[in-house]
């Protein structure tokens, strides 16, 4: 986590996962509003997602823009700063 002074007065921020977003869109919350309990509920749905991708024929590094075209594409209209990258869903399969 990074403090960023151009937020507020030395809050703590830390950047939203994927996870967060899948989050917010799967409860329709804003992201600050989530629950820990929704994120980890996310975080599982998320990961059956990504196993079926992750485990197919699929490049990993280009797994991010086919789920932005697929399944998590309401994801990326509403949220489309949201991550695609392969780091991003590397930690989601490999943070159990």
């Amino acid at each position: 986590m990074t403090y960023n002074f151009a937020l507020g007065e030395g809050k703590l921020y830390h950047k939203p996962s994927i996870v967060h977003y899948y989050a917010a869109m799967l409860f329709g919350k804003d992201l600050s509003e989530l629950t820990k309990e929704e994120v980890e509920r996310a975080k599982k749905l998320l990961r059956e997602i990504l196993q079926k991708y992750w485990d197919g024929p699929y490049k990993k590094t280009r797994i991010g823009e086919i789920l932005a075209q697929a399944e998590l594409k309401i994801v990326y209209d509403k949220f489309p700063h949201a991550p695609k990258s392969y780091w991003a869903f590397r930690r989601v399969m490999l943070n159990q």
